[in-house]
């Protein structure tokens, strides 16, 4: 093969590396560290072949056509990973609400030190997004790009930023939603423990009561939810999928 081949190839790696970094699962603590590097380099041997050729005149504009396979591969992944992160943050906002929160665990998925109803949401939505298919979906997304950006010609632009930046509002609008039955069932409890203490001021109510019944109903209602909320994450995912095609200019 000639150096147009090889620079090619090493372009089309840098950009699916850089997406398979952020890739949820696929990038968690735990994971050998040579599977995100092996599934870059199978990708790059499978996607490579059919990309349009490179030419990179000089040293510097290799360098230059490099960032911008880094900066447009980490814009992708960003998005996927932070519109991931919404299920997660719905299950910190339960724990908080019906105070699970105080134990901290360390979470493989987030790499991150979470309550147990965080990780475990995390790790739910985390065999939803593998059994599914959906890390399939954009990695084929990913492998498409190479048709409208070919390698090289990558760079950083407003929209890209802007488009990460609302991607990041959208994922904290539906971890508050999705935690939102919690949220309204502890208000309502703290309404009724707040009438109990004004009819019985000599009486801890709030701890007696109050923080019993936070937890119990908590925990039960979000286990009701549950099946709900994964699904609901599932179908923004691929909201998602639609975005990072748009960002590829795939639509």
């Amino acid at each position: 093969m000639n150096e147009q081949v090889w620079l090619t190839l090493l372009l089309v790696f840098i950009r699916i590396g850089a997406f398979i970094q952020l890739m949820p699962v696929i990038s968690a603590r735990g994971v050998p560290k040579h599977v995100p590097v092996f599934l870059s380099v199978l990708l790059t041997v499978l996607v490579g072949p059919h990309a349009p050729l490179t030419e990179v005149p000089s040293i510097m504009s290799l360098i230059l056509a490099a960032g911008g396979e880094v900066a447009l591969g980490l814009a992708a992944g960003t998005i996927l990973a932070t519109l991931f992160s919404a299920l997660t943050l719905a299950g910190e906002i339960v724990a908080q609400q019906t105070g699970f929160a105080a134990m901290q665990l360390f979470n493989p998925v987030m790499k991150s030190n979470e309550g147990p109803l965080g990780i475990l949401s995390g790790l739910l939505a985390g065999a939803v997004f593998l059994t599914s298919g959906t890390h399939l979906k954009f990695l084929m997304v990913l492998a498409q790009s190479f048709t409208t950006v070919p390698p090289g010609t990558a760079g950083l632009s407003d929209d890209m930023a802007r488009t990460v930046i609302a991607m990041g509002g959208e994922a904290l609008s539906l971890g508050v939603q999705l935690a939102g039955p919690v949220v309204v069932l502890v208000l309502l409890i703290n309404i009724f423990t707040g009438m109990l203490t004004r009819l019985a001021p000599k009486m801890n109510v709030f701890f007696s009561v109050g923080m019993s019944i936070t937890g119990t109903a908590g925990i039960f209602v979000f286990a009701s939810a549950l099946p709900w909320m994964l699904i609901t994450h599932k179908d923004f995912l691929e909201g998602g999928l639609r975005t990072v095609a748009h960002l590829f200019g795939l639509l």
